[in-house]
């Protein structure tokens, strides 16, 4: 009998472990196109966390692999309300893109706690909302030093992990994409291991498939970097798009996540 509700595959890996069942995942897609994003979370201003529901159109058509934090945040005094972090924004794409796969990412940082609302797999009391595994994805993978440890760096680990995937998809022949929306000092790390990566490989191969896609308009560090003109002109895989739909797609279909046809 089907559980009632919605409940994703999770697999939790423990050190150096990779769970072949979590990578069989990626062999059940349309497209081979990994494509990632990352962004403000819980400390987007309500302003520009509402921005990003322009993002829920612009992947339309998609049917590679979407990679994300696999996580949604609660806020505690009302958890039926959910908070508008960029996690959201792949779980909103199902409808417009029915042959993506949406595989989810994110390191254990306390011990489990089982809830009405889902996993708890973070709960720090001094912000006022808690995280949960998200039940709108296809599959997860949660990472952890050791079965009673906790990661020190959560959020590093997490993304490290999903630059992880993408370099060894890359190895097969995968295109791929990181499309940085707002964000803080996590998703600057990131982006600066997107940037030296397609950087290195560029200058080596005259062509990279490390590909990074700044939304200026969305806030934080994507409005930094995008303004940055000496960072752009020494990193040639770093890309620049206005918010609006026609600019972030028209992007997507240059790097090979979109089809030109489906792009209109």
């Amino acid at each position: 009998m089907a559980v009632p509700f919605k409940a994703p595959p999770v697999w939790i890996q423990t050190g150096q472990e990779r769970s072949q069942y979590f990578g069989f995942m990626f062999t059940r897609i349309g497209d081979p196109f990994a494509l990632a994003l990352t962004g403000g979370c819980g400390y987007m201003s309500p302003e520009d966390a509402w921005k990003r529901a322009i993002l829920k159109t612009v992947f339309r058509g998609f049917a590679g692999t979407a990679l994300f934090g696999g996580t949604r945040m609660l806020y505690r005094n009302d958890p039926s309300v959910i908070v508008p972090g960029i996690t959201e924004v792949f779980p909103a794409i199902r409808d417009y893109c029915p042959k993506a796969k949406l595989l989810g990412i994110a390191a254990k940082s306390q011990t489990f706690k089982a809830s009405p609302y889902g996993l708890v797999i973070s709960d720090n009391p001094n912000d006022d909302y808690f995280t949960v595994i998200h039940p709108e994805q296809d599959g997860m993978v949660i990472l952890q030093p050791g079965v009673d440890a906790v990661s020190k760096s959560p959020w590093d680990d997490e993304w490290k992990e999903r630059c992880n995937i993408v370099a060894e998809l890359q190895k097969g022949g995968w295109g791929s994409g990181l499309v940085v929306f707002n964000g803080g000092s996590i998703t600057e790390k990131e982006l600066l291991c997107w940037a030296e990566n397609g950087r290195r490989e560029l200058e080596a191969f005259g062509q990279t498939a490390w590909n990074v896609i700044l939304v200026n308009g969305s806030g934080r560090k994507a409005d930094e970097y995008a303004n940055n003109a000496v960072f752009l002109q020494a990193n040639g895989s770093v890309h620049v798009v206005e918010m609006s739909v026609e600019s972030i797609r028209g992007k997507l279909v240059q790097i090979g996540a979109l089809c030109a046809e489906n792009a209109t």
